[in-house]
């Protein structure tokens, strides 16, 4: 288990039909996982709970909120996570959808 939050770049990517988004959490924490268009709007929201910690993989299946494909472009995943302790960390990669 990781001693800081940490958020992987995803794997495939560049994605064509979905992607693994991967992250470690070191203690129980309030977690949101979301993807990000190029104009900072959500597309979708991936997590949006309380996780213990531990190392997490969540699938992307390329589509929105709406459960539609999602155009060609760039991408971003965020993760926003908030332990008991307080404070708040903020990580993010890039996704490259062909």
């Amino acid at each position: 288990m990781s001693s800081m939050y940490r958020l992987s770049q995803n794997d495939p990517n560049p994605i064509s039909n979905g992607t693994t988004i991967t992250y470690a959490l070191p203690r129980a924490s309030y977690v949101i996982l979301e993807v990000l268009n190029g104009r900072g709007e959500r597309v979708r929201l991936l997590v949006d709970e309380i996780q213990e910690p531990g190392d997490y993989a969540v699938p992307w299946d390329g589509k929105d909120d709406h459960d539609r494909d999602t155009d060609g472009g760039f991408y971003v995943c965020r993760m926003i996570a908030r332990g008991a302790g307080g404070g708040a960390s903020i990580r993010s990669c890039e996704i490259v959808r062909v």
